[in-house]
């Protein structure tokens, strides 16, 4: 099942659409010698010129005007897949309709229409959350993230001139681009490539798309295009995507109800631990994290880690630690959080040292108490013991069209 998941939308290209809805074709010349006609005729020559030459003129006008060649429908299904870590979580199908043909401004567009949308194959799994961007890819749309009047062009070829500061011609030349546009112009590019020339000499050449990279195969009745691209969430603090959905607020004591665990990671910082526990969207959670032997005292810290696999919180100093490295000692360093679950589904809290220097008494290893108030009865349970904080999950997503256009 898809559920969706609210983020900003990345960067879209440099292509979008005018949005102006005129057609510069439609106004056909029209009989210019009226004023003649009706000096020198009667009011039913003047008639009969009018009608006959007004009604002869716009007609071939507008039949010279109409593209014999025009593209007048687009139907066809793309696919949409996200693997994490080998396992297939997203996998839907999508149906796309023309509406009409697109009337405004396209230029070097082979073809622009406003489409209709809906998933028609759905086997994802429960674990499949849909982004704002992933949304755009698949030319699905949203009420509530603002996702609509969705439509698709394709640009086979298209170059704009200019000259540099000191004088050399440049070129800039976009090609076989598919764009997934929605209201307002947006038009994100799934495929296609940039190109920069001086002088006729290519110096440089990028993908259009901002994320991920697409090829696309364009024939006079069909399109047939594929986008992918792959990341690697981190469970190391360094690289751990925060994915913007933090939520909660810094807690101030340890925790002492609800299920509680103790656990070591060693002071050499080579290993962290990763504790799990369920909890259903709304539910009150609260972590702490506290040290419980003097002689195994350090700096600690904790993330919080949503269903996604996002950063929700990251925390470090928040409580007077109960076991303290000595007697005079009052360390504020034990970590504390609290907050609403934003959605129902299995949490992380990642455990690790503050840094090299964190441990004191030249322990070799850290000991603590991790507390969690909240979740499931007796969900919490370790998921990774000392493992590699650097120790990634690639996480892979693929976009494939097949359209037919009809002249």
């Amino acid at each position: 099942m898809v559920r969706l998941l609210w983020l900003l939308p990345a960067c879209t290209d440099p292509y979008t659409f005018d949005s102006d809805t005129s057609d510069s074709e439609t106004g056909a010349p029209v009989d210019t010698d009226t004023d003649a006609d009706t000096d020198a005729d009667t009011d039913a020559d003047v008639d009969a010129d009018t009608d006959a030459d007004s009604d002869a003129d716009t007609d071939a006008d507008v039949d010279a005007d109409t593209d014999a060649d025009a593209y007048q429908h687009l139907s066809g299904t793309l696919t949409f897949q996200r693997t994490r870590a080998g396992v297939l979580e997203c996998d839907f199908d999508v149906d796309v309709q023309d509406v009409m043909p697109y009337t405004g401004n396209c230029t070097d567009c082979a073809f622009a229409f406003a489409v209709t949308t809906g998933i028609v194959r759905e086997d994802s799994s429960a674990a499949c959350e849909l982004s704002y961007d992933d949304l755009v890819r698949s030319f699905l749309t949203s009420e509530d993230l603002n996702i609509h009047d969705r439509w698709i062009a394709f640009i086979d070829e298209h170059a704009e001139f200019d000259t540099t500061y000191w004088g050399d011609p440049r070129e800039r030349r976009w090609s076989d681009v598919v764009e997934a546009g929605y209201q307002y112009g947006f038009a994100p590019a799934l495929t296609g490539t940039y190109t920069l020339s001086y002088d006729g000499y290519e110096t440089y050449s990028e993908p259009v798309p901002t994320e991920g990279a697409g090829t696309a195969h364009f024939t006079d009745t069909r399109l047939v295009f594929d986008w992918a691209e792959t990341t690697h969430t981190y469970l190391g603090s360094a690289y751990n995507p925060s994915c913007w959905d933090a939520f909660g607020a810094e807690g101030d004591a340890a925790l002492t109800d609800g299920d509680a665990v103790t656990g070591e990671v060693p002071c050499d910082e080579s290993g962290i631990d990763v504790w799990q526990f369920t909890a259903s969207s709304g539910s009150s959670l609260a972590v702490s994290l506290d040290t419980i032997d003097g002689a195994r005292f350090s700096d600690m810290t904790m993330r919080i880690l949503d269903p996604v696999g996002c950063e929700a919180w990251y925390e470090d100093d928040s409580f007077i630690c109960t076991a303290q490295a000595s007697p005079t000692e009052t360390s504020r360093v034990c970590p504390a959080w609290g907050g609403t679950a934003t959605q129902s589904g299995v949490y992380k809290v990642v455990v690790e040292i503050y840094g090299s220097g964190s441990c004191r008494n030249n322990a070799t290893q850290a000991a603590y108490s991790l507390a969690v108030r909240g979740a499931e009865r007796d969900s919490l349970v370790v998921f990774r013991d000392n493992v590699d904080p650097y120790e990634s999950s690639s996480v892979s997503t693929t976009v494939a069209g097949d359209f037919t256009l009809v002249h």
